[in-house]
This record gives structure tokens, sequence and C-alpha cells, in this order.
């Protein structure tokens, strides 16, 4: 096995760096990595479905999607990342337990409590220390997790609050209180932590071999991103088709109303309210993002024609569903 010693803060890089590690080389592989603020979906997963996209939208919070399944995680600062890429019997890919028995023993050096649950994820208590996903590409698996050190835990809370009502066949995540592993050390050093599991992770599997990025690969891997990890298709049209059941309060009224988004496309608003029947056509065959949205309804004045503010129908297209 061989380990990579990376700088770079872009969540895109890496999930690149992930997937041409796995699928272009037969070397094992470790490392562990940072970026700054975002959230990285599984897969399978809704964006719209997971993410509270209004309160991202405004935090400057990024927004990825990775090639393995499972549920969406927050991801800062105070947040490690990890990666292993092994060679396996093919049958005999998945196995969480045994690809994080490093993590989990080198917390268990540091006299911390830690446990796996019924998903295999690490636990303090009751409270979700790391998430753990798994991809399989013939022969080898890529394992990757989070270890949330010292994260801004108001942030994850806030960004994954989303109180839409939404109809899909995509994964949901499984919502688990969370706590810092700082909460649980002597030590408040982030660098030190991680260079101390570095070590640990290198000896336990006996690497002393560090790989160093060509600049072919580093050509391949920005290609990556530009095509796909930093692509809006890849990102938000991946997710399966969705449909959203909402409400706008228009003084004492409600008005209820279905938006069925495929592609990322609105291709359908069902509503018995008047105003609104006469004024969807705006909103059909366009983006279903906050800009396309907010965009229309600034240039249809709909805002004026419904009485009510801006930010309520954002609201009712993002984020809230009050009277439901």
């Amino acid at each position: 096995m061989k380990f990579l010693s990376i700088k770079n803060k872009s969540i895109y890089f890496y999930l690149a760096l992930e997937e041409y590690l796995l699928k272009n080389f037969n070397d094992e592989f470790f490392m562990l990595w940072q970026t700054n603020n975002v959230l990285v979906c599984g897969k399978h997963q809704n964006i719209y479905e997971e993410i509270n996209i209004l309160f991202v939208t405004q935090n400057k919070i990024k927004i990825a999607r990775r090639l393995s399944g499972g549920g969406t995680v927050y991801q800062d600062k105070g947040n490690i990342n990890f990666t292993f890429i092994f060679n396996k019997e093919k049958g005999k890919q998945i196995d969480f337990k045994l690809h994080t028995k490093s993590i989990y023993e080198f917390l268990k050096t540091l006299n911390i409590d830690v446990h796996y649950n019924e998903h295999n994820n690490l636990f303090i208590d009751n409270n979700k220390i790391s998430g753990n996903a798994e991809h399989v590409y013939k022969n080898r698996v890529l394992h990757h997790g989070t270890l949330l050190y010292n994260s801004n835990l108001i942030n994850l809370e806030n960004s994954i609050k989303n109180e839409l009502k939404i109809e899909s066949k995509a994964i949901k995540s499984i919502k688990k209180d969370v706590t810092n592993l700082l909460y649980h050390l002597k030590t408040s050093s982030i660098t030190k932590f991680t260079n101390n599991l570095q070590n640990f992770v290198k000896n336990s599997y006996s690497i002393n071999e560090e790989f160093t990025l060509t600049k072919t690969d580093l050509e391949n891997i920005n290609l990556s991103i530009k095509n796909k990890y930093n692509n809006k298709n890849w990102i938000y049209n991946y997710s399966p088709k969705f449909k959203i059941f909402s409400n706008l309060k228009i003084g004492s009224n409600i008005i209820y109303f279905e938006i069925y988004v495929e592609n990322g496309i609105i291709t359908k608003i069902d509503t018995e309210n008047i105003q609104l029947k006469m004024l969807k056509d705006a909103f059909l065959q366009k983006k279903y993002d906050i800009i396309t949205i907010k965009n229309i309804i600034l240039a249809n004045k709909i805002s004026e024609q419904l009485n009510t503010q801006l930010e309520n129908i954002l609201n009712s297209f993002f984020s809230k569903n009050e009277h439901i």
C-alpha cells in the first residue's frame, strides 16, 4: 500500500482523485485529507431531498456528489476524511469493519470508547463521529469516511435540515446525533491528531512508500473535475425524478401545489389555485435551481401578482412546507 500527502481545498479534486486511483492503478492507497465547507451526497441521493438549499446557498457551502452510495455528510476544516483503496477477491470487497479497523484501533489508543452501530459507522455513546461508504470496481474497492474532530455542528445541522415534503425513489440519509472528537480528547490540535492517525495507519499496513501524482495524472484528474465532479449534470441532475408537495400562504389563504422535476427540469406544476395556474407556465421547462427560479419570479413580477414576498415563494420551492 502507498500513501498520498496532498494539500488541496477542493472537494471536487479529491473525489476525482479517488476515482482516478481506483480505476487506473493496481496499487493499494491510503490518504487523509480535508476540504472547506461542503455537503457531499451519496451517488443515488436526491440533492434537494437531503439539503437545505437556501441555507447552503446563503452560507456559501459547496455541494458535491461522490462515487459511492450512502448518505449525505457535512465536511469542513474541522473534519478529517480518510480514503483506502484495496484489492480484494471478487465478492469479498465489502467489509466496513475490516476497512475501518485501523481507524477504530487508533481511537482506542486514545482511550475513546468508540463502537460500531448497526450500519458499521463509528459512534461514541449514541453520537456519530464517522460515516463510511464504499464503491466496488472490478476487484478493487474504494472505502472512504469522515471523522468529526472539531466541525461546525450548527452548520452541519442547518445544512441537512430539509423540511420539503418530497416523493422520490432516491436513497434517504439516516439522521443521527453527532459529536466532535475534540470533546473527548485532551489535545486541541487537529494537526497533531491527523499526523498521529496517519502514522498509526502507515504502521498498521507497513506503508513506507509515498505516491506522487505526475503531470499526466493531474491533467486527467482536472478533466474529470470539469466533466463530472464539478459539473451540474452530475451534482444535481443525477438525482432521480421527484415530486414536491408544497404550499404558499397568502393572507388567510393557503395555496397548495405540486412540483414535478426530472433531470433538473420542472416538467409540471399541479394546483387548483386560479392565480398560480395563470403563472405556472413561467416555471415549466425551466431549471429547478434557486438562481433560475428567483430570476423568473423577479422578471414576471410574481411576488406582486401573488401579493407576497420573494422569500416566501423561494421557501415554498426549496425550503419549507409549513402548512402540510
